[in-house]
């Protein structure tokens, strides 16, 4: 869906926005234009084809979108197979900006322009004035740096909540209770047995007249 006309890979986040899409095409009959929307891919062409973009001026567009956008937001849509990716590289980005050069450092920064590039040091002075070299550098010169914030990685591991062994381990014990249970009580009837017999011999023979 994403990588072939979009050249994205698979993430987590696109997954839930195109299941956000396909319900806003599956109820409200129509798509957000701020999300990819293609009728002829296999995401899309089971269900039936979009009217046209969502109008906010149509108020029961606005009435279907809220109630969908609602559910979106409670996790109660039906998006359970957006697992997360097997492997995802993500960079947050932090921007600081100031002046530059610092007023502190004007001179010293004249002084190697004027070395290395006197022709341009000339025309920002004839531009903007020799009373306002300061302003002229500031406004015309630009410093980039990019740097890590800090070299550490987040690992996300799924683990199911009831994997093979603990079921093993549950059934080994339920199964051992239960044939312990089942020993015991055949022992206990046999032992009943011999007990009742070993009764009625007894009395048998007490009761047989004596010669």
């Amino acid at each position: 869906m994403y990588f072939y006309p979009y050249n994205v890979s698979y993430t987590q986040w696109a997954c839930l926005r195109t299941c956000y899409q396909k319900e806003l095409v599956n109820t409200c009959k129509c798509f957000d234009p701020d999300l990819p929307y293609d009728y002829d891919t296999i995401v899309f062409n089971h269900i039936e084809k979009a009217k046209g973009p969502c109008k906010l001026t149509n108020s029961t567009n606005v009435n279907c979108i809220t109630e969908v956008s609602s559910r979106f937001a409670d996790r109660t849509l039906k998006c359970g197979t957006c697992y997360q990716p097997c492997n995802e590289i993500l960079y947050e980005s932090t921007q600081s900006t100031s002046s530059y050069p610092a007023l502190s450092y004007i001179d010293d920064f004249v002084a190697v322009l004027n070395k290395t590039n006197p022709l341009l040091l000339s025309k920002l002075k004839d531009e903007y004035g020799d009373d306002q070299v300061s302003f002229a550098i500031q406004s015309n010169f630009l410093k980039i740096n990019v740097f890590h914030q800090r070299m550490t990685y987040t690992t996300y591991e799924q683990v199911a909540s009831y994997d093979d062994y603990q079921f093993a381990s549950d059934f080994g014990g339920a199964w051992g209770l239960w044939i312990g249970w089942s020993i015991l009580t055949i022992f206990e009837l046999i032992e009943l047995g011999l007990d009742m017999l070993v009764y009625y011999c007894y009395n048998a023979n007490k009761s047989q007249p004596s010669q």
